[in-house]
Formats: structure tokens, sequence, C-alpha cells
């Protein structure tokens, strides 16, 4: 039986994501965590999607059904729905632990000043490079930096207050392809971000995902978005920001050093958050730089 008002609502999303459906579904309905309503959108699925979505009749799971329009207004049309205070994000091909939400609740109350709590996931895919285990930023200086030139959060590993949510204007549709990117950004300057540094996600990348179809797509959404980060961040005009994005994404022994000196002394101290873990990264940065000379 769910509560009338559960603790968390788990929004996923599905468009044609009858391969992997199964499995992610029930990794959710499998968690030790027990308040927690499970919204599911289909966004106009022409596979088999709706029909296994509608074969579940757990009372913790509510199903929408609309026509094809994205993943943008997808995802804020479920939370528009939730109930709950906490959101939790789920994709049609991941798998969460069966302690995560467990596990990302405890630390969010361990936390009462964080709007958003993330953890490491496991990369799994269908090339040999996979699986991987991915690790990200597990403070808010390194993460700001991040963001700057990446995104370093997986979608399917965060929990957020919806109310946060509102308040920075959710989702845009304008930044398709990377609207976690966009959103992390306007959230960060809004409240602080709490990691959990627990594999508790296996973060699936294949051929279909919209990951690896839309790649062009992502990665020049994802470059505007970072270099508006880099002006947001170290508080500097449109022009550093591009020579600061650019200066972050190149490669040991690609670039001036001047540029990665200009960075270090004239940006990063501008930063609204410092901490060690920053600091470790830059002087590890720094030397590979320039020993890539």
């Amino acid at each position: 039986m769910v509560p009338s008002k559960p603790l968390i609502s788990v929004v996923l999303p599905v468009w044609n994501g009858e391969r992997y459906l199964v499995e992610s579904i029930d990794s959710i309905l499998s968690q030790t965590f027990r308040s927690f309503e499970l919204i599911v959108v289909d966004d106009g699925s022409t596979d088999r999607s709706l029909e296994i979505i509608r074969s579940y009749k757990d009372p913790r799971v509510r199903v929408f059904v609309r026509d094809h329009q994205g993943l943008a207004p997808t995802l804020d049309f479920g939370i528009q729905r939730a109930r709950a205070r906490w959101i939790a994000r789920q994709d049609a091909d991941d798998v969460s632990h069966p302690q995560r939400l467990a596990l990302q609740m405890q630390t969010l109350e361990e936390n009462p000043e964080a709007i958003l709590c993330y953890c490491d996931v496991e990369l799994v895919g269908e090339s040999a490079y996979f699986p991987s285990i991915e690790r990200f930023p597990h403070t808010m200086g390194l993460l700001a930096v991040q963001l700057c030139y990446q995104c370093p959060i997986a979608h399917s590993s965060v929990i957020f207050d919806r109310g946060a949510y509102r308040e920075v204007g959710g989702y845009s549709v304008a930044e398709q392809y990377a609207e976690d990117f966009g959103l992390w950004g306007r959230l960060v300057r809004y409240g602080d971000f709490v990691s959990l540094p627990k594999k508790l996600v296996k973060f699936r990348l294949h051929g279909e995902s919209i990951t690896m179809r839309a790649r062009g797509d992502h990665n020049e959404m994802s470059r505007g978005i970072a270099i508006r980060h880099c002006g947001e961040f170290f508080r500097i005009e449109v022009v550093r920001s591009i020579r600061a994005y650019r200066t972050l994404m190149r490669e040991a022994g690609s670039h001036r050093y001047i540029d990665w000196l200009w960075l270090l002394f004239l940006c990063v101290p501008r930063l609204k958050w410092k901490s060690t873990e920053l600091y470790s990264w830059l002087a590890g940065q720094s030397v590979r730089r320039l020993v890539g000379r």
C-alpha cells in the first residue's frame, strides 16, 4: 500500500524502452525504502513499453500516457504530478541498487541544507570499454569547476527538492539533449548539493540510448551550457568564459600553459565554493599539463 503522501516521487520517463524497462522498474519496486511512488510517463512509445508498464499492478506505480514530446517536457509533466517533496530520477534503461533511496534519504537527513543528493554510478554498456566505474566530484568546489566543461552528475543518480526545482524554472526545453546539465547549473547556484560516494546506480550506455543517438546535438548543447557556467561561476564576461571553457577542455600538451595559469590565478579565486578536493584536483591537472607541454 502506497502512503497518500510519500516521501519520494520517482519519475521514470519512457520512450520505446521495452528492452530494459522491466529491469529498471523492478529495481525501483525492490527498494528497501518504502515511502515512495513511481511515476511512469510513457512519451508516445510505439513498441511494447506501454504494455509492459500496464502489466504492473503495484499500487505504488502511477502511469501516465501522452503523445511524444521529448525528455524535458515529459520529465516536467511527471514532476508536476508528484506528491512528494523529493524527486528521484530513473531512466528506463538504468538500474538502482536496492538501498539507493534509503541511503540517499539518509544522506539528505544528515545534510538538511542540501537540495540535491547524487551518487556514484557503475557504467555498463555494449562496447569493450564497459563496464567501468565512474566516480564524481564530492565537494561543491570541484563540482562547480567540472560543471564548467562537462556534466559531472549522472541523471539517474539524483534526488532533488521539488520546491527548488520549481524556483529555478525546472528543465528547459531549449536545452534538449542536455537538460540535466543545464538544470544542475541552475540548482547549484540556488542551494547545496551533497555527494554520496557509493555506486548505487547502473548507468547504461548503448546504441539505442538518447545519449548515444544524439551525441552530436548533445555535445553542441553541452558546450553552450558549459560556457554559460564559466561565466556564472567564475563571474567573467562571455569572451573570457569561452577561454576558460577551452582551457578546461584541452588535453595535456595541446594548450598554452599561460591559459592554465590565467585560469588558476584569475578565475578560480572568484569561485564561491572552495575545497581541498578542488585544490588537489587543480594541482594534479597543473602537473599533468606541465609535463605534457
